[in-house]
């Protein structure tokens, strides 16, 4: 079975059509998230670990639409 973070890679590329370097940023932040299904608490934490990792703030936060479809 295909995890919530494979399907949403899968419906960003077929569907909306986002090129590949899009797609592997999905991939690449969504690798830090550690859960399909964030608390606003681990979505913190998430944030918190990138920072501490020297990610900038885009990496991070994105803008919002990938946050949005995975949240609680």
């Amino acid at each position: 079975m295909t995890s919530r973070f494979e399907q949403f890679i899968k419906e960003r590329t077929y569907l909306k059509n986002v090129s590949p370097r899009t797609a592997e940023w999905h991939e690449q932040s969504l690798k830090w998230l550690k859960t399909e299904e964030p608390t606003e608490d681990k979505w913190k934490a998430c944030v918190m670990r990138m920072r501490e990792a020297g990610k900038c703030g885009c990496m991070c936060e994105g803008n919002g639409s990938s946050r949005s479809r995975w949240s609680c």
